[in-house]
């Protein structure tokens, strides 16, 4: 018989050798304290981190997280079109193919459920999740997959029938949803992803112990910080490549 919190020991083991083995896949030229002494006596990333920390003190809407150094050095591309947004998963993406698309960019499966955890303060709208609510797969019921509850609260608080405006609806528990936390893994557990990517990460045998353990204990937000900054080094461009813009809106 499996003692007690042995699951989640094993699972921890297999995190901490997911983690190990894909340490040394971040690329480029990027590292903390890029800048130090590049613009004679001031600190770059003094004055943007005390620019940050003077509007997190004036916006308190703004979400807390776990502290993490943000590897820098990466420069502008001279190239950016809208069908590039195709190289992302879509909402009702499955698994599988989730999978083999952050493959590609040299990032693994559990790389992207610590990703998806981003959800925990996003939004989409009626128009994405309306199939899952009043037509599921042309039935003309709501998704046996979601929980019979949220879909009343859903269809009658967010995306009622016949609403002509496109409301917003919020990817996590709307009393969590300006703090960075695991409650996006809880909600998936109480069959409340609301995205069809939410939920199916949490039913895929490849990633539900992912959500189980993400939602489970409090690891999250460390994590998340490592993940972003493995995200940020894909396909960066650093030392000569690329260029450093004089507007972040355009090319130069």
């Amino acid at each position: 018989m499996q003692r007690p919190g042995g699951a989640v020991q094993l699972a921890m083991a297999v995190v901490a050798v997911v983690l190990a083995a894909s340490a040394g896949l971040c690329r480029g030229q990027l590292a903390g304290g890029f800048y130090d002494g590049k613009c004679g006596n001031s600190s770059v990333e003094t004055v943007i981190h005390d620019a940050v920390q003077a509007r997190l003190a004036w916006d308190k809407r703004m979400c807390g997280g776990a502290r993490y150094e943000v590897q820098l050095g990466r420069r502008d591309g001279t190239v950016s079109q809208a069908y590039m947004a195709a190289q992302l998963p879509g909402p009702d993406v499955d698994i599988p193919t989730a999978i083999d698309m952050f493959a590609k960019k040299g990032l693994n499966s559990f790389d992207m459920a610590i990703l998806m955890g981003a959800h925990t303060v996003g939004v989409t709208h009626c128009s994405l999740v309306k199939h899952r609510l009043h037509d599921f797969n042309g039935t003309g019921k709501p998704d046996p997959s979601m929980d019979p509850l949220y879909v009343w609260i859903l269809t009658t608080f967010a995306c009622p029938s016949g609403q002509t405006f496109d409301n917003i609806v919020y990817l996590d528990d709307p009393s969590s949803i300006l703090t960075v936390d695991r409650s996006y893994y809880s909600q998936i557990l109480k069959r409340r992803g609301v995205l069809d990517v939410d939920q199916k990460l949490g039913d895929n045998g490849a990633t539900a112990w992912m959500v189980q353990f993400l939602g489970t204990t409090d690891f999250f937000p460390s994590m998340f910080g490592y993940a972003l900054n493995k995200l940020a080094a894909v396909d960066v461009k650093t030392g000569a490549a690329g260029e450093i813009r004089t507007n972040c809106r355009r090319t130069n």
